[in-house]
């Protein structure tokens, strides 16, 4: 009997012994996949965060581009208010310089196309019908030989004086034209001048000015069509500079 007895407890403790030991395993597996699991979200967070840096790097330099972008912009916009201030003044100057064409010492420098002395500036005047067709503000084949060649010379010639290109028209309304008045057409006309000059003459296109006046200011009063041919014109005007005055 007691034999039985201490095989009964043998047995119970052993199971015992068996079960505590299962479960300490089973706990330590527990800890390790718990484990295991915590170094991936780690792994993961610091994936996150270099990733959000790397982001966060690219996002500072777009904003320094950015910055850099607007400090130029607003360079380039204080440079245009500086440029608009001097093309205001020259327009002013322009515009109250008189306009008397003087009786002696005309150069002509080819066909349609005279140089003098007016005021202490030089001019450099192209007759339209030489340079455009009637109503356009496209030059001619000879306009741009005389631009290419006597314009271009002479404004060479006078590389620091300030240019202004000046349009001009008869009385005449604009009937079959693109352009609805003389004043439009005589500023169009200008443009192109000065476009041509600066992109095929080399002439630097911020040393030159646009003036137009349309009809208002002709060489001759007069209603004659040989009056309002030469009152047809684009005069090229070149100014001392301000210091030589």
């Amino acid at each position: 009997m007691m034999m039985k007895y201490r095989l009964v407890l043998v047995a119970v403790f052993g199971g015992l012994a068996l079960v505590g030991c299962k479960s300490n395993d089973d706990l330590l597996d527990a800890k390790g996949r718990e484990l295991g699991e915590r170094d991936s979200e780690i792994a993961a967070l610091r994936k996150r965060l270099a990733s959000e840096e790397s982001i966060r790097l690219v996002m500072k330099k777009d904003l320094d581009a950015t910055q850099g972008a607007l400090d130029t912009a607003k360079a380039d916009a204080d440079r245009l208010r500086s440029n608009n201030g001097q093309l205001a003044s020259d327009l002013a100057a322009a515009l109250s310089a008189p306009k008397a064409t003087p009786k002696t010492g005309v150069r002509k420098l080819g066909e349609g196309i005279e140089m003098f002395e007016r005021d202490g500036a030089i001019v450099v005047r192209l007759d339209s019908a030489v340079t455009f067709s009637p109503g356009s503000a496209t030059l001619s084949k000879n306009g741009q030989g005389l631009l290419m060649n006597q314009v271009a010379e002479v404004l060479a010639s006078y590389p620091s004086h300030r240019v202004s290109v000046e349009g001009h028209t008869d009385d005449q309304p604009i009937k079959k034209s693109r352009w609805k008045t003389n004043l439009n057409l005589s500023i169009a006309r200008a443009i192109e001048v000065r476009r041509f000059l600066a992109a095929r003459a080399k002439v630097t296109e911020g040393r030159m000015r646009i003036a137009a006046y349309g009809e208002h200011q002709p060489r001759i009063k007069a209603a004659s069509k040989a009056a309002r041919s030469k009152n047809r014109r684009v005069e090229i005007v070149l100014y001392r500079p301000a210091s030589a005055n």
